[in-house]
């Protein structure tokens, strides 16, 4: 459960913004017993309730997104390894046909591990926008296990994590990340939901399969762009923001 306190918004109207959002996931990861093949998939579900507090505008007040996502690795040697991974999202404001907000992405590349600390990535990706062509673009990562308790790993973003104990029962987390939601709104037109957020939190493990965590941080240049309507673009002053979460494993 996310949550973000109002902020001011300016460009096409004035007022405030809040935001709350709730995230339920379904996460599988395998690996095989040579070690060849590794699997990590899953389907996220989550709610977003935009308030916005205008005289202007009755915005989009709250979406629906739906992900299933891949990622597998094959291991060619004890150095190289192939990825291939996707994603299809649906995303669309409530009573909205969720079918009108399907966008996604494929993508490929080779992961070469300098050691077993090191590891990084390169490759490229197709991205499907909403009401847009799509776009090609490169991609590169790394797993690097600086010590033994402090670990930097890339994607979408960058997340440094510290084993507070070594035991992996408490971890302190720094994580930058941009963000970029599109949704379909209900009168057929769309909007894209863009910003750069930064957070430090923390995950504890009270027993085995059991994680808590919580992250505090801050959203920054929030724009939301509207196409195939008349609405203008809005802004967003930066806002502080919470994040509780709990998973079990299996």
């Amino acid at each position: 459960y996310m949550y973000a306190p109002p902020s001011d918004i300016s460009g096409g109207s004035g007022g405030e913004l809040a935001t709350q959002q709730a995230t339920a996931t379904v996460k599988l990861q395998s690996i095989s017993p040579t070690q060849k093949h590794a699997l990590t998939a899953y389907l996220q579900y989550s709610h977003t309730d935009m308030d916005f507090d205008s005289t202007a505008i009755d915005l989009y007040n709250q979406t629906n997104r739906l992900t299933a996502s891949a990622f597998y690795a094959y291991q060619i040697d004890r150095r190289w390894s192939a990825f291939a991974t996707g994603a299809l999202n649906f995303s669309a404001q409530s009573y909205c046909d969720w079918g009108n907000g399907m966008q996604g992405f494929i993508g490929a590349g080779a992961i070469y591990n300098f050691s077993r600390s090191l590891s990084i990535g390169a490759g490229a990706m197709a991205y499907s926008r909403m009401d847009r062509d799509w776009i090609g673009f490169p991609i590169a990562f790394i797993q690097w296990r600086i010590n033994e308790k402090l670990t930097l790993k890339t994607f979408s973003g960058a997340a440094l994590l510290w084993d507070v104990r070594g035991d992996e029962r408490l971890v302190i987390d720094a994580t930058f990340e941009y963000k970029n939601n599109y949704s379909r709104l209900d009168n057929g037109s769309s909007c894209a939901d863009s910003w750069y957020q930064f957070s430090v939190g923390a995950t504890y493990s009270p027993f085995k399969r059991c994680h808590i965590g919580v992250q505090l941080g801050g959203m920054f240049g929030r724009e939301i762009e509207f196409r195939k309507t008349s609405l203008s673009d809005i802004d967003a002053d930066a806002a502080p923001f919470v994040c509780i979460n709990a998973s079990m494993s299996f």
